[in-house]
């Protein structure tokens, strides 16, 4: 068997248009793996020739004219896990900036050109890069290391557009991973990838086969980057706290891939045939004398079949076994290419989507077209059996705009394959006012030709560029296709669109219109400014132009803020300002007298005295708002001696954070009490609140049914009638019905149990007058009533039921068949009869209203436990 051929280009191989299968655009069947094949095929040209499948100089390494742009922006520093408004972060001065590299095609590995560093605004100037992949990257003592640019093939990297580029970092911490061979040995010098959103670090191992990271908040994932280790991966969320513990992370030796291509016709092998593993190109052998192969390939990725002849075949990698390429004949495609005045491009990549059988689509790498810009594409392969969808083939090369897509359908004729121009929009976006409009976004995007777009987003067709305006509102964006399209502004939420026709350099200004303005200042609640760093956000509300128009402004030094060039209509205003709540209000644009005022919540700190010679035990403190009972109770349990109080000393604890309000203040815990209505707490800092609490008086109370029998597992609640404010508590019936009720103080109490079904089970006792006896809840006797209706002598739907006792007409309450809670009126059912549970025994008169008054009445006896029915009319 022939050695694997690894082909690869020299130290960092560059080769564009080689590469990823799009995410998820695979998902085809393996060929089968029977018994090996017999004679290899002879008579067939299937050898390709290297000189049209190797690199052209384009894609090895950039040019040293192509590095002409330069990038600025702004670094601040963004709390974990949150999306602040950028302005309101703070600037990170003194940041390292790093300008880095990919290859040409987009991929790692990634290489430092310059370097930078922030001033004390937190910006930077770096340069000059290539227009096509760029990426900064930014580091500062305490933070994990950034990462941004234009990059789409680099993992972790987060999109920045051209121009003044607005780039927060996080706060990171370290964390470690022991990489082994599967047995437990540590594995030196194995390189381990750490990546998330806007995050990639690269480390190899040391002696202890441990590599070390600085890495931000959130779920990270780690890989294996080693060419002949499994491609091992681990997801962890990691928590921003102490330095997290090392993790173990196996990296077995990869075993190669192996198999056999054979002609899909015959089951002939066939010899010379190229396997590549397709996320790496460089990385390829040819089957031997017998159609054999072996590739060291990651056990996660795809490989992909082809030679001469013989269309273009892929399958994602199998975790044991051989895998079988059968290669059909393909639809050979030749032409050339040319640039947008006729004249061949040498080194043009051609490249082709292919349909699957499943509606997806593969990407399919093509040959390098020739010094006189002709190709010979016959790899290119067919589409599925039965399939309408055509292969479409196109052509690119950096410095042209890629060609219009070509459909396959015949081995007749010659494709050419024309490359666009390429040309620079610029601009100024302005203000009403005529100042400039910084930070806009700009989109110019311009249809794929002759494809759909998702075929030219599988083969890596840009048709879209995007940058930010300057701090002079001026943008520029250049190797825009010279096809028509549109350019889009994203302004406060709004998009505005400006077509763009064909042909050369083009200039699109944009002038805003409004010339509104809102204004005003934040005042503490004494009535002094307030100017610590605080910034102020308006909001369109419902405008008919701006989907979410927002701006924002600093406040100035004496609290007050302006914003201006706002179009008319309606606005929500809020602000921010450290250590204060600032409420909000709706104004009208033009308003310029708004006054936001600004709390100071802070803690409210409580101090518990016990009576004393008692064991003391933990109490469970509540505010609760005088001004909205409906509002949830702000709570904090102090446990005695947590803090460390000795013998007789206070418990102490505390809310945070607390509003100036009026509050009720409640303290519970066991048979202590503190209750205090209507509290005012100020603005700010304020004193400990002392709460002396009483010992409560205790009381056993049982629970029974009309005969008697203890029920468990029930709620009693227990109410103070003598004291206005205060909350009822509630208590629940163990074995035997019972429960013990504490928090009793002088005056009169009301004990209640409500259970579907049953009347109310309630007891009225006092607190103070008299001995401490225990108390006794039990249920009326009761029965269920079911009332029959001539239906022919009333209209249903207006009909209801009411039940009165016979002898003092006194209004009874129960259960409906579809209550919730006890009725006094139940509705007619539209068919059938109703149901009524829980009636209190005894004489009930049931009458029967209609939309005109009284229908009928009825006396009927509802006896203990029993079950009675009455007709009516």
């Amino acid at each position: 068997m022939q050695r694997e051929k690894r082909v690869a280009f020299g130290p960092g191989a560059r080769l564009v248009g080689v590469g990823v299968l799009a995410i998820g655009l695979l998902a085809i069947g393996l060929g089968g793996c029977g018994e090996r094949p017999g004679k290899a095929t002879t008579g067939i040209d299937v050898a390709l020739d290297e000189g049209s499948y190797a690199p052209a100089p384009w894609e090895l390494e950039y040019a040293e004219s192509e590095f002409a742009v330069w990038h600025t922006g702004i670094v601040r520093s963004m709390p974990n896990g949150q999306l602040p408004d950028f302005s309101t972060l703070a600037p990170l001065a003194g940041a390292r900036v790093e300008l880095v590299v990919p290859r040409p095609d987009g991929l790692p590995p990634l290489r430092v050109i310059a370097t930078s560093e922030t001033d004390a605004d937190g910006r930077y100037r770096i340069g000059p890069a290539p227009r096509d992949h760029w990426l900064v990257r930014v580091a500062q003592d305490g933070f994990a290391t950034g990462l941004g640019g234009f990059a789409p093939r680099v993992i972790g990297s987060m999109h920045l557009p051209e121009g003044d580029a607005r780039f927060g970092i996080r706060r990171g911490q370290r964390i470690a991973i022991r990489v082994h061979d599967g047995a437990g040995d540590a594995l030196r010098g194995v390189t381990v990838e750490a990546r998330t959103v806007a995050y990639l670090e690269e480390v190899v191992t040391g002696d202890d086969g441990v590599a070390s990271f600085f890495a931000p908040e959130g779920p990270l994932e780690f890989v294996v980057t080693d060419a002949d280790r499994r491609g091992a991966r681990t997801t962890v969320d990691l928590p921003l706290a102490a330095d997290a513990p090392a993790l173990e992370l196996a990296a077995p030796r990869l075993a190669p891939v192996t198999g056999w291509v054979q002609e899909a016709e015959s089951g002939r092998p066939l010899v010379g045939a190229i396997v590549m593993f397709v996320e790496r190109p460089e990385v390829r052998t040819v089957t031997d004398a017998e159609g054999r192969y072996s590739l060291i390939a990651p056990r996660l990725g795809w490989i992909a079949a082809f030679g001469r002849g013989r269309g273009w075949v892929s399958h994602a990698i199998p975790e044991a076994g051989e895998l079988e390429f059968r290669l059909a004949r393909a639809t050979p495609v030749a032409g050339r290419v040319v640039g947008p005045d006729g004249t061949p491009v040498p080194g043009a990549r051609v490249l082709a989507s292919m349909p699957r059988a499943d509606g997806r689509v593969e990407r399919v790498v093509g040959p390098v077209a020739g010094p006189d810009g002709r190709f010979s594409f016959d790899w290119c392969p067919a589409p599925p059996r039965g399939s309408d969808a055509a292969v479409v083939i196109a052509a690119t090369r950096r410095g042209f705009a890629w060609s219009d897509g070509h459909e396959v359908r015949s081995a007749d004729g010659e494709a050419t394959l024309t490359l666009g121009a390429l040309r620079s929009i610029e601009g100024v976006v302005r203000r009403a006012s005529g100042a400039p409009s910084p930070g806009v976004p700009v989109v110019f995007e311009s249809e794929p030709r002759g494809m759909e777009k998702y075929q030219a987003a599988v083969m890596g067709m840009v048709w879209a560029r995007s940058v930010r305006s300057a701090p002079d509102g001026s943008f520029l964006l250049t190797g825009v296709p010279a096809h028509a399209g549109s350019l889009r502004f994203d302004v406060d939420g709004a998009q505005f669109e400006r077509p763009i026709a064909a042909g050369g350099d083009e200039r699109a200004d944009l002038d805003l219109q409004g010339g509104e303005e809102i204004a005003g200042r934040i005042v503490d609640v004494r009535g002094g400014p307030v100017t610590a760093g605080g910034t102020v956000t308006v909001s369109a509300l419902n405008h008919p132009e701006y989907s979410e128009l927002r701006r924002n402004v600093p406040l100035a030094d004496d609290g007050t803020f302006r914003i201006p060039d706002l179009p008319a209509g309606t606005y929500g205003v809020r602000a921010r300002a450290p250590g204060f709540d600032v409420g909000g209000t709706v104004v009208e644009s033009g308003t310029t007298d708004v006054v936001l005022v600004a709390e100071r919540p802070a803690p409210v700190r409580f101090e518990l005295e016990y009576p004393e010679g008692v064991e003391r035990v933990p109490v469970v403190v509540q505010l609760r708002s005088a001004a909205d009972p409906s509002a949830r109770p702000r709570v904090v349990r102090i446990v005695p001696g947590a803090d460390g109080a000795g013998e007789g000393e206070l418990a102490t604890g505390a809310i945070q954070l607390v509003r100036r309000g009026t509050y009720h203040v409640v303290a519970k815990g066991g048979a202590f009490r503190f209750y205090r209505g209507d509290v005012v707490i100020p603005d700010g800092e304020r004193p400990p609140m002392r709460l002396v609490l009483r010992r409560t008086e205790v009381r056993n109370l049982r629970l029974e049914d009309s005969d008697g029998t203890a029920l468990s597992g029930r709620r009693v609640r227990v109410a103070c009638l003598s004291v206005r404010g205060r909350k009822p508590e509630t208590f629940w019936t163990g074995e035997g019905g019972a429960t013990e009720i504490s928090g009793l103080t002088g005056g009169k109490w009301l004990a209640r149990v409500i259970e579907n079904g049953k009347p109310v089970a309630e007891l009225r006792f006092s607190v103070g007058e008299g001995p401490a006896e225990d108390l006794v809840v039990r249920y009326p006797p009761h029965g269920t009533l079911t009332v029959v209706f001539d239906r022919d002598a009333i209209n249903a739907r207006d009909a209801v039921v009411a039940l009165t006792s016979a002898d003092e007409g006194k209004t009874l309450f129960g259960w409906g068949p579809r209550a919730t809670e006890l009725g006094a009126r139940f509705r007619v059912p539209v068919e059938g009869d109703l149901v009524i549970r829980g009636v209190p025994a005894g004489e009930v008169s049931v009458v029967l209203r209609g939309a005109t008054g009284e229908v009928g009445r009825r006396s009927v006896r509802v006896d203990d436990g029993g079950a009675v029915s009455v007709r009516i009319p």
